[in-house]
């Protein structure tokens, strides 16, 4: 029975395992050669490997290019490519999940960095990749929300430290009002106060994040989680890369069934001399 290896098999191989593939049906496409011509020169046998290497993979993959290093992708410089459709599948499962204030951009742009380095091969795959995009972006939005809020609260942060060195109420609620508005004779009054009791806007960010700790740390769950289900994708993406790389083992161990064709003679392996 004929035994042959199918493209789908070879394609999903890794290129390492590619060329080792291949570099075994050479050498025993050779030795079947040089067990009909035991005369034949070795760099005639060299050279048959190379011309049959080629001609077997542009037979079964389509292309020579599988052996040649692919540079990162970039979103500009892959229109049309393969890697620029791998992109638009992950991107295509579902809705960019982007708030109001979140460019399309900077998702895209990072959606491309992880599909160029994941280089997704199967529907699989590309889901898994696309929940890693996912993950990768909600962290992101967790950590700009992190400092937009201590940003947004400074002003409590201010009123609390100008509390700390005696000011009475009514001036701490103007000065830390007109702080958050960027009042500049009210920033610069401010920064003279703390300098004359020895503190510096580190400690009213002190007493900005006292005030949101709670926030804060609901905020770092979110980023654990988030965290957590991202590596779980990744994993997912291993153990799935492992059952191929599993299943492509098994077709190389069954090689040697394989039946080689002569690149000359166009004569089966196994078959009587004409």
């Amino acid at each position: 029975m004929r035994r042959v290896l199918s493209a789908t098999v070879f394609e999903a191989m890794g290129r390492d395992t590619q060329r080792k593939f291949g570099a075994h049906i050479c050498r025993a496409h050779a030795k079947q050669r040089c067990a009909r011509s035991p005369r034949r020169e070795p760099e005639r046998v060299l050279a048959l490997r190379v011309k049959h290497h080629r001609q077997t993979s542009q037979r079964v993959a389509g292309s020579d290019d599988l052996y040649q290093e692919s540079p990162p992708l970039s979103l500009a410089s892959t229109v049309g490519s393969p890697a620029s459709n791998a992109l638009d599948r992950v991107i295509a499962v579902a809705p960019a999940p982007l708030l109001p204030a979140e460019k399309e951009a900077d998702y895209a742009a990072t959606a491309g960095r992880i599909v160029g380095v994941a280089r997704p091969r199967d529907a699989i795959k590309e889901f898994l990749i696309r929940d890693v995009i996912d993950l990768t972006w909600e962290v992101l939005r967790l950590r700009r929300a992190k400092a937009g809020i201590l940003r947004a609260s400074m002003d409590g942060g201010v009123y609390d430290a100008l509390g700390g060195v005696g000011y009475a109420f009514a001036d701490r609620s103007t000065l830390s009002d007109g702080w958050a508005a960027g009042d500049d004779r009210a920033r610069k009054k401010v920064d003279a106060i703390l300098a004359k009791a020895g503190l510096t806007t580190d400690e009213v960010t002190a007493k900005t994040l006292e005030r949101k700790i709670d926030v804060f740390e609901r905020i770092d769950r979110m980023l654990a989680s988030a965290g957590a289900r991202r590596n779980n994708a990744l994993r997912e993406i291993d153990r799935h890369r492992d059952a191929a790389g599993a299943a492509v083992r098994r077709a190389i161990d069954e090689v040697g069934d394989l039946e080689f064709r002569d690149i000359d003679t166009g004569q089966l392996s196994g078959e009587p001399a004409s």
